[in-house]
């Protein structure tokens, strides 16, 4: 009769373990390629390019009139020496002024970009979520960040079908 309940609770346990094991669904998603063919990244790169260039427009002026500045006080040959050393000061302040300008905007930068791209990045995040839920996955995985994997199912065009938007044909089938 022990023997019985010991082989009985044995079997017990081995079916769930199996049970469990089975429940376990493994996908796989290159959001890389994903977020790559989404129609309104072209726009959001552009919205992004034109603020950088702006900056960038903005420091090449500065940096040009501060080379003008630094000319005309080396072709100023008529100053005093008190006058020269308050020159190169203000000279000095200036370019770290630039400096400090181009540190500053370069961190906004990042952080426009940052606000630009997250409700692109929150929609995809959501379209993975929806699909894996609808396909009873438990883990998915970014194929980009993996070093290996063999198995589980790429759910990248499943996906991408949730989006609206069309893989290339050969990235499609990796």
């Amino acid at each position: 009769m022990k023997t019985k309940l010991v082989l009985f609770i044995g079997f017990l346990v081995a079916g769930l373990c199996t049970v469990s094991a089975q429940k376990q669904k493994v996908g796989h998603i290159n959001t890389t390629l994903l977020m790559e063919n989404m129609p309104e990244r072209d726009s959001l790169e552009n919205v992004y390019k034109k603020a950088y260039a702006k900056i960038e427009r903005e420091l090449q002026e500065m940096q040009l009139d501060l080379q003008q500045q630094v000319v005309a006080y080396q072709q100023n040959d008529s100053m005093s020496m008190d006058r020269r050393a308050m020159e190169e000061s203000r000279l000095q302040e200036y370019s770290q002024k630039i400096e400090q300008y181009g540190y500053t905007q370069e961190q906004k930068l990042v952080q426009y970009q940052q606000d630009l791209y997250k409700p692109f990045q929150d929609k995809v995040k959501k379209a993975i979520k929806d699909v894996s839920k609808e396909n009873e996955f438990t883990y998915i995985f970014d194929s980009t960040t993996l070093l290996y994997f063999d198995g589980g199912i790429d759910i990248t065009p499943m996906v991408a079908k949730k989006l609206g938007i069309t893989l290339p044909a050969k990235a499609a089938t990796n």
